[in-house]
């Protein structure tokens, strides 16, 4: 594995190729998916990792999945400009801190602890990017 590695979660074993849960986050209600604009940022980013996944056969770069992360928030923000005001006000409120919604997505779609030969992201403990020693 290199340090640049970013594994698909469902893959493997998981014929479905389901996602992780979406951890807890600070401030984000418990049932905030089931709102207009939790559904729709869920599914946006499903399908933006979903694409990616396929393109990939599972294993990319973290790199790479910064890039799908990015297009997928972009497309969110798309989907939030053809909405009322207080549809992106509630969005910010409830999950609008960047870096725990980072956190959490990645969570949710990278391959997890216990996946042979793979070491989640948040577990490494170097401090290459992309193969580079820094």
């Amino acid at each position: 594995m290199q340090a640049s590695d970013f594994w698909f979660a469902g893959c493997n074993n998981d014929k479905k190729g389901r996602w992780n849960i979406v951890p807890t986050t600070p401030g984000r209600p418990h049932d905030f998916f089931t709102t207009t604009a939790g559904h729709a940022y869920l599914s946006t980013m499903d399908h933006a990792m979903r694409t990616a996944r396929r393109e990939t056969a599972g294993r990319a770069t973290v790199h790479a999945f910064k890039q799908r992360y990015y297009q997928g928030e972009q497309n969110y923000r798309a989907w939030l400009v053809q909405h009322p005001p207080q549809v992106a006000l509630g969005f910010v409120r409830d999950f609008g801190d960047y870096d725990a919604r980072y956190s959490a997505m990645l969570r949710r779609y990278e391959a997890g602890r216990g996946t042979q030969g793979y070491t989640p992201v948040g577990f490494r403990t170097d401090d290459r990017v992309d193969g580079q020693q820094s």
